[in-house]
This record gives C-alpha cells, structure tokens and sequence, in this order.
C-alpha cells in the first residue's frame, strides 16, 4: 500500500483499486502529525510527509451521491465546531477523517468481504445512478416497457451499493475509534470525534433510504399504470 498526499482539507481517503491512502495537505503539512503512526506493523508503511507521492484530486463520486472507499461524508458540516485546529494540532474532524480511512485501509487488507462485495458491483452500480434514470423514463415516455425494466435493473444495482456500504462504512468508523486516544485526542475532543463518526456515518443511512425511495418511486412510475 502506498500514501499520498492530495490537495484540500478532509479529502483523505482510502483507494482500494490503486491500494493508496491519500492523506490531505491539511493533515500532511501538520506539526506533529507523525507522533503516532496508525499505519505501523501489519500495514507496511507509515503516514509519510509531503511528497510521500503524487497528489491527486477525488476519484469521481459514487453512485446516489454515496462515496466509494472515500471519506466524503466526513468533515466539519456533520458536526459543527470540530473542524478548527487546535495550536498545530489536528482538528476533530481531521483525525475522524483520517482514522476512518485507515479503517478502509485495514478492511482491505484484511480482505473484508462486504468491501470486496461493494467494490464488485460499482461499475453497474455507477451506469445505475448516471443512466438508469434516463433509461425508465425514456422506457415510460415511449410506452416501451422493457427498456423502463431495464433501467430499473441498473437502477436497482445503484441501490444495492448503498446497502452494501453501510457495513463497511460503520466497519471502517468502528475500527477509526481505536485510534482516536493514539492520535491525541482525550476528553471532549475525543467524545467530538466519536460524534464526528457516528453523524457521518448516518449520512449513508440516509443514502441508502433515498435511494430505495427513489427506487419505488420508479417502480411504480413504470408498472403503476399498468392496472
């Protein structure tokens, strides 16, 4: 596994098709950030300074606006006032990010099979969100059932992606909680980060409800008038 370094504040996360961490500038140019490594022992290297590797931007977003081994639910706007720095130190929202992406990091090499699973489905689960839409309402515009069933069928691939994250996401906040005492953060701003977590974490709850929503939605939109 590699670590990188990518542009912009809480963009850290995990890539499990390229094995790379990817840790933001905001955490890497830190004064103190190497004083606990989480990355040491069974996972290979530690967290390197700027210039550990190339900076790259977000791979693109997931299907249903849910990310995909990244951390983008997380960050100050889950639980206001966490994300203000403390004299060179990490923020709240800082540590959740980074200790919840090293928890994918752990997932992926221990082979967790629901990570595996998720990572299976995402190229359909991506033409779900993007075309699958387009392809029911074409299918119902121009009476032609069997393209609305097919998009349907695409779309219903989008929302067992979201399914499938929750437990991986709640898996990889699960293991973050074990480094937030070893990355510093004791009494409130340990309870912060914990709320940090959990808040986000609910995030993908509400993901995957939407998209079975939505999905009903559709359902009937196609079969509704069919009586």
């Amino acid at each position: 596994m590699t670590v990188e370094s990518t542009p912009g504040s809480l963009t850290d996360h995990y890539d499990p098709r390229t094995k790379a961490l990817r840790i933001s500038t905001g955490v890497a140019n830190t004064n103190g950030r190497q004083s606990f490594n989480p990355l040491a022992g069974s996972m290979g290297r530690g967290m390197g300074g700027p210039g550990t590797g190339p900076e790259r931007r977000r791979s693109a977003p997931g299907p249903i606006g849910t990310p995909m081994g990244r951390g983008y639910a997380y960050g100050a706007s889950t639980v206001p006032g966490y994300d203000t720095p403390v004299a060179g130190h990490l923020s709240v929202a800082q540590v959740a990010v980074i200790a919840h992406e090293v928890g994918h990091a752990q997932q992926d090499a221990k082979r967790d099979p629901m990570m595996a699973l998720r990572q299976t489905i995402v190229p359909v689960a991506q033409i779900g969100s993007t075309l699958a839409p387009w392809l029911v309402i074409a299918g119902v515009f121009m009476r032609f059932t069997n393209l609305a069933v097919l998009g349907l069928a695409f779309f219903a691939a989008a929302v067992l992606f979201t399914f499938v994250t929750l437990p991986v996401e709640f898996g990889a906040s699960k293991r973050a909680l074990a480094f937030v005492g070893p990355m510093g953060l004791t009494g409130e701003r340990a309870d912060g980060a914990r709320a940090v977590l959990s808040a986000a974490g609910w995030t993908y709850v509400a993901a995957a409800l939407t998209a079975l929503l939505t999905f009903l939605y559709y359902v009937t939109l196609v079969f509704g008038g069919r009586r």
